[in-house]
């Protein structure tokens, strides 16, 4: 009777669990598509439950946290395409729906090619959703000016989309541009 997916589907699992018979709960708020739900999850766990909660990925102060680092290999993935590849143009691709963390992220694009003295151009950055229409237009906005030489991607999510997006407008991948996502997707 539950819509997963929703807000109202998903937050019926405040009511599911019996919080007194639990020794330790592991809260992945980012795991969940809605803000208001995390932060409605974080709330209800904070009013009801008594054992210790770990926050991974999310620096909160009411508990325990683990913050991974997503910036090294972030930065690490753009300096590969530059020393070992050669690579001069590479673009890119955020995603507007986790508006934080790609901030983070282009904030580190743009910080490791400035190490190599790499400017981008005008066309070498977009920001969209997730879908392979969006990607077929980040794609056409990436190749106004000929192809890149890669596009690094704000995850794998959004590397398979415009994989996927870039095989359907008759390019061919890795022959005519490299493309990277950075998160250990087990599909990509």
């Amino acid at each position: 009777g539950e819509n997963p997916g929703t807000l109202q589907g998903e937050s019926g699992l405040l009511d599911v669990p019996s919080y007194h018979e639990y020794d330790g709960i592991i809260l992945a708020l980012r795991t969940y598509l809605e803000p208001a739900l995390a932060t409605k999850i974080q709330e209800h766990l904070q009013n009801n439950v008594n054992c210790p909660i770990l926050t991974i990925q999310q620096n909160n102060s009411h508990n325990n946290n683990i913050i991974l680092d997503n910036d090294s290999p972030f930065a690490d993935l753009i300096s590969h395409f530059i020393d070992i590849h050669q690579y001069k143009r590479i673009c890119f691709l955020g995603c507007s729906a986790e508006d934080a963390t790609t901030q983070a992220r282009l904030d580190i694009y743009q910080n490791t090619l400035s190490q190599y003295n790499i400017t981008p151009n005008e066309y070498d950055v977009f920001i969209c959703n997730y879908g392979i229409s969006y990607a077929k237009q980040a794609l056409t906005y990436f190749t106004q000016n000929g192809c890149p030489d890669a596009i690094i991607c704000y995850n794998d999510r959004m590397a398979l989309d415009i994989i996927y997006a870039a095989n359907e407008m008759g390019y061919c991948i890795p022959k005519d541009f490299a493309i990277s996502g950075c998160n250990n997707l087990e599909l990509s």
